[in-house]
């Protein structure tokens, strides 16, 4: 990843899953994390832009792990936002990555 960048790694772009199941999404960020800052993982379907989950402290390495159920069937990106957690502004964003999730 260059300097400043979200790499993303997984799910990879198209991967299918049932809504029901835990999805677990995998990416990296080449600096430590400052005080007050955290990631937050957004499922956009429509242009509407859904939070699914958040982490605030390295969980493996300089890479970073989040599980959690889409929890509605549809065709979705998905992206990694570095946030400030009190005002809510973007530091960086990652590419968008297309998942689809299935009822069955």
């Amino acid at each position: 990843s260059a300097p400043g960048t979200i790499g993303v790694y997984g799910p990879p772009a198209g991967s299918r899953f049932r809504a029901a199941d835990a999805v677990v999404f995998y990416w990296s960020w080449p600096e430590d994390l400052a005080e007050g800052q955290r990631f937050v993982l957004y499922l956009v379907a429509a242009d509407v832009r859904q939070p699914l989950g958040q982490v605030d402290e390295a969980n493996l390495g300089r890479a970073y792990q989040l599980s959690a159920p889409v929890g509605e069937a549809g065709d979705f990106r998905w992206e990694v936002v570095l946030e400030d957690e009190e005002t809510g502004a973007i530091i960086a964003a990652s590419e968008a990555r297309t998942i689809i999730a299935t009822d069955g």
